[in-house]
């Protein structure tokens, strides 16, 4: 969010992003921020996980993939 101002990307609100900025977690402290950018991590760790799962399911034999 430009100037962490609750303005939004090009003006149109909160939440109306990709998710990266601050608009629903209010980062007050050091340890705050901390906290919030581990359980980020963590979430798009799992994420990733499951992309490259699908990705690999999709990559098998047609006969096999298809049958999901």
């Amino acid at each position: 969010m430009p100037n962490y101002d609750g303005t939004g990307p090009r003006g149109k609100g909160a939440m109306t992003g990709r998710g990266l900025g601050y608009c629903i977690v209010p980062i007050g402290t050091v340890t705050e921020e901390l906290e919030y950018l581990q359980k980020r991590e963590k979430a798009l760790e799992e994420e990733l996980t499951h992309v490259k799962s699908r990705i690999k399911k999709l990559k098998q034999p047609a006969g096999i993939a298809g049958k999901e």
